[in-house]
């Protein structure tokens, strides 16, 4: 019976070493990358991070500048035509985009132009705008020509001091450079009426649809 008894313990010890060996052999499925764990952790417990990393890695890396600028100018003309359905939905468009820029000038210069939308804003205010979108995106050629235009037309009050001279000479260059004959005839237009014209906000701004194209 003390045989039996060795036999069967025997038995179950060999039996137990064998499944731990055989379980020690096999992959496991808990080893996991540990940021996947970290990204499973978080979507069970409901804290939002997983949702958070998605959305931000969905917004686009560029800012969209020439689309925004194209629907400012869009904006102008509604206002003009006292469009309100046309405006409303511009500003929604415009204030989704421009929050999403997260810049402190651009934020500035939009609540601006939405508080006199309305009644209809000065050129000056949908000019200020422009720039402020030009000047977030500065990696783009043409926005460096829209500042360029911008700070000319700030600077250009019919008087030519120093620094409208200097700022007309690189305006000139750079309207040059693009070498686009549509452009250059505002521009030139723009030159004779050298500040004192009473459409001189008007071609400016028709310049900037030009160089956004």
């Amino acid at each position: 019976m003390i045989a039996t008894f060795v036999v069967i313990t025997g038995a179950v010890t060999y039996f137990g070493w064998f499944y731990e060996s055989a379980n020690s052999e096999k992959p496991s499925n808990n080893l996991v990358d540990p940021s996947a764990s970290k990204v499973g952790s978080n979507a069970k417990s409901g804290s939002g991070d997983v949702i958070s990393s998605a959305a931000v890695s969905a917004l686009p890396s560029k800012i969209d500048s020439k689309g925004t600028i194209k629907q400012i100018i869009a904006l102008r003309k509604q206002s003009s035509f006292r469009d309100t359905v046309k405006i409303a939905e511009s500003v929604s468009l415009l204030d989704e985009r421009i929050k999403k820029m997260n810049n402190a000038a651009a934020t500035t210069a939009w609540q601006e132009t939405f508080s006199c939308v309305s009644e209809g804003c000065g050129d000056k205010i949908y000019i200020k705008l422009v720039d402020t979108i030009a000047v977030a995106d500065s990696n783009d050629k043409n926005n460096k020509v829209l500042h360029s235009v911008v700070e000319t037309y700030t600077l250009w009050d019919g008087r030519n001091t120093l620094e409208s001279f200097k700022s007309i000479d690189a305006t000139n260059k750079m309207i040059k450079e693009l070498n686009q004959p549509s452009i250059n005839i505002i521009w030139d237009d723009i030159v004779q009426c050298n500040g004192k014209c009473a459409s001189f906000s008007d071609k400016t701004i028709t310049l900037i649809e030009r160089v956004v194209g």
